[in-house]
C-alpha cells in the first residue's frame, strides 16, 4: 500500500521474524525482499541469513555476543 501511494518502499524493519517462520517461508520473505529492493533491518537469533542466501554487496551483518557489537 505505501509503494502505490508514496512511489517508495517504507524502511522494513522485522524483529526476530526468522523464528517464527518455517524454511520454505524464510525463503519466500527474502525472496520477497530481494524483489522489492527496499531497505531492510533483520534481526535474528541464529545464523539463517548468513549460511542460506547469497547476500548482496550492500549488505551489512552485525553480531552481538556477550554485549560486544561486531560487523563482518
Amino acid at each position: 500500500y505505501y509503494n502505490k501511494l508514496f512511489g517508495s518502499f517504507p524502511v522494513l524493519i522485522l524483529d526476530d521474524v526468522f523464528s517464527e517462520l518455517d524454511l520454505y517461508r524464510r525463503e519466500k520473505l527474502m525472496n520477497f525482499l530481494e524483489k522489492i529492493n527496499a531497505q531492510s533491518l533483520i534481526t535474528t537469533t541464529d545464523e539463517f541469513i548468513n549460511h542460506s542466501f547469497k547476500l548482496k554487496e550492500a549488505t551489512s551483518v552485525f553480531r552481538v555476543t556477550e554485549g560486544s557489537f561486531v560487523t563482518f
